[in-house]
Parts: C-alpha cells; sequence; structure tokens
C-alpha cells in the first residue's frame, strides 16, 4: 500500500511539473503550499524563496482577486497582472484562482494557475504596427 502512495504522488508531481503553466496552492492565509517548476521560472524565484511564504509579497490580493476567493470562495479566471521579477523583468500573467473548499463549504485555501502572455503581447504589438 504504501508502494501504491509513493507510485501514486510521484506521477501526480510528474504530472503537475509537466503543466504549461505555473501552478502554486495556498493554504486559507495565503502562504504557498506547493508549487511546480514553471511557477518558479514565471515568478523570477527559487525553491527555497517561494516555499512558505505569503503570496501578497508577490501578488496584491485584492487587486489579483485572490483575497475574495479565500474570503467568498469564489474563482475568477484569466486576470491579468504584470508582474516584475526579481531581477526587474516585467512579466505579463493571466491569473486564474480557485478556491479549495471542505466538506462544509468553508475556503481552505486556493489554486492558482500562472499563464504567460509575453508571447500573446508580442503578437499583438506587431499587430498594431
Amino acid at each position: 500500500m504504501n508502494r501504491t502512495l509513493k507510485q501514486t504522488r510521484d506521477y501526480t508531481h510528474q504530472v503537475v511539473d509537466s503543466m504549461a503553466n505555473g501552478l502554486l496552492s495556498i493554504d486559507a492565509e495565503g502562504r504557498v503550499l506547493t508549487f511546480n517548476h514553471l511557477s518558479l521560472a514565471l515568478l523570477g524565484s527559487d525553491r527555497d524563496a517561494l516555499e512558505g511564504i505569503h503570496l501578497g509579497s508577490v501578488f496584491d490580493f485584492q487587486l489579483t482577486g485572490i483575497a475574495e476567493t479565500l474570503t467568498r470562495c469564489r474563482s475568477f479566471l484569466d486576470r491579468e497582472v504584470l508582474h516584475r521579477t526579481p531581477a526587474g523583468e516585467d512579466i505579463p500573467l493571466a491569473l486564474s484562482v480557485t478556491p479549495i473548499s471542505d466538506a462544509s463549504g468553508n475556503c481552505d485555501g486556493a489554486v492558482v494557475i500562472l499563464r504567460d502572455l509575453r508571447e500573446i503581447k508580442r503578437l499583438e504589438e506587431r499587430g498594431r504596427r
């Protein structure tokens, strides 16, 4: 049974790391619990710097809607934000946030999906020119 549990956990980890988008999970207070490699790249962070931090130090919870997700258990899709990495690069991102609810419907946290919009913005700019 332990072997099966480990195989399932490893497979799930591989699936999340293979996603074409960044993925983070946060607890009800907004602390980062899990993340995939692409989220590290998009945020310009490393594992040690991101693990356990309050995501509010990266994104404005009011502006992005994350606060509403955590307090009212409401989802939102593709809210555009401009994220400045620690290296000073501005990266346009689309954030989608879905609450994680317990059996009673209380919000225990959220899943945050980060989609890189740099290529889309470049194509839009080229089209305008």
